[in-house]
């Protein structure tokens, strides 16, 4: 038997699409891990690393990992980076020369993930791995055109998931806004050329309106050639609206956070975990007061040792997405722990009696793949006093 491993990472993309500063160090500590002799157990010279490759050069390098394989042979994937989908909701796997044209992929630019499925298929080793850490990475699933990936099970039972749903964040974050927050009049940006975010824009409003609140109808779309921003918040403003909600996946963060700033503090402003980031951070004064819903944040778990961690893995401050792939890898670990065999490591994994303690706390998951009482925090964007920095604080409950 052989153990082979492909890591690509892609941190570095055009000026259309953000860059993933971590995405490569992942990469690096992927490596780490493979090659620990108690951990992964891979030889160094089978470990195949990618970082910030061209289209053809991911293309080729997924060829060789799945061709002339032995059915005994482990072959591992490891993904980085941006997955991005199509106007039919397809999903591609990015790499530095991925682009896109009036806000849409340019399809020959990106991986077409079915590429990945049709090597895997195709490859005689019945021990496959993949560990996609990429946004609609559920997508996956053989033959599967990504939606919201709100409901696991209409996508198979192999799908598990460590981070909550839209559904989850939707309520959480439309219950704090309406009970506590005392806001009654929501617009909505999404965007609408993703089907992701109509998915967003609908647990939304139904959330919202089960809660109290009401819809306001000014149409936010931030993916329209003519959108204006500021002229799109006065309207708002003037038809009654007193929030903001961002429903934006990575790849809009700009226009999102462009949002934001032409408000000037006239909406209170509700985002999604997406919002999480350093580019976040570095806005700073423009968007102080944000409100976003997050899986994880280091104080939320004083007693955890993953924080520091992270910290000396990564060389760098890790957030809710480390956290949660992290745990994803614990359970997939627990899981192997019990059975190699991938029929039975469903099983082991939907059992009542599978949980392992991991970065955001118990893992357990139902029968629909969702985790069981997946936590979600708020936290809200301030100055640190005396400074120009500003974090993100925790909102208490």
């Amino acid at each position: 038997m052989t153990k082979i491993a492909l890591l690509i990472g892609v941190s570095e993309y055009g000026a259309d699409i953000t860059s993933l500063l971590a995405a490569t160090k992942d990469v690096e500590a992927m490596q780490r891990v493979l090659l620990n002799p108690e951990m992964g157990g891979f030889a160094e010279i089978d470990i195949i690393t990618l970082k910030n490759p061209d289209r053809q050069e991911v293309e080729d390098a997924i060829y060789r990992l799945f061709a002339n394989r032995q059915r005994e042979d482990l072959l591992l994937f490891y993904f980085s980076g941006h997955g991005i989908k199509d106007e039919n909701g397809k999903l591609y796997l990015s790499n530095c020369n991925t682009r896109k044209e009036n806000g849409r992929l340019v399809k020959p630019s990106a991986l077409a993930a079915s590429v990945l499925n049709e090597n895997m298929n195709e490859s005689k080793s019945e021990r496959q791995v993949v560990i996609l850490d990429c946004c609609f990475s559920g997508a996956i699933a053989r033959d599967m055109i990504p939606r919201d990936a709100q409901n696991l099970t209409s996508i198979g039972n192999y799908i598990f998931r460590t981070a909550p749903n839209v559904k989850s964040i939707a309520d959480s974050v439309s219950n704090y806004a309406i009970t506590r927050a005392g806001k009654t009049n929501f617009l909505i940006c999404v965007d609408y050329q993703g089907m992701d975010n109509k998915s967003f824009n609908n647990e939304f409003v139904k959330a919202i309106k089960a809660a109290g609140g009401e819809i306001n109808s000014t149409e936010c779309d931030i993916s329209a050639r003519d959108f204006n921003p500021s002229a799109v918040i006065s309207q708002a403003v003037r038809s009654g609206a007193n929030a903001l909600v961002l429903g934006l996946y990575v790849d809009k963060i700009k226009q999102g956070l462009a949002v934001v700033q032409s408000n000037q503090g006239q909406l209170t402003v509700f985002g999604s975990p997406t919002l999480f980031t350093d580019e976040t951070l570095k806005q700073g004064r423009g968007i102080n007061g944000l409100i976003i819903s997050a899986p994880w944040y280091p104080a939320a778990f004083p007693n955890s040792i993953f924080p520091e961690k992270a910290q000396k893995l990564w060389g760098a401050t890790v957030n809710w997405r480390t956290a949660t792939a992290y745990d994803a890898t614990l359970a997939l670990i627990a899981g192997l722990q019990r059975t190699n065999k991938r029929d039975q490591l469903q099983k082991v994994l939907h059992s009542p009696d599978f949980s392992v303690d991991g970065a955001t706390g118990k893992i357990q998951f139902l029968a629909s793949g969702d985790r069981k009482d997946n936590p979600i925090f708020l936290v809200k964007l301030q100055q640190k006093p005396g400074t120009n920095e500003y974090v993100f604080v925790p909102i208490k409950s």
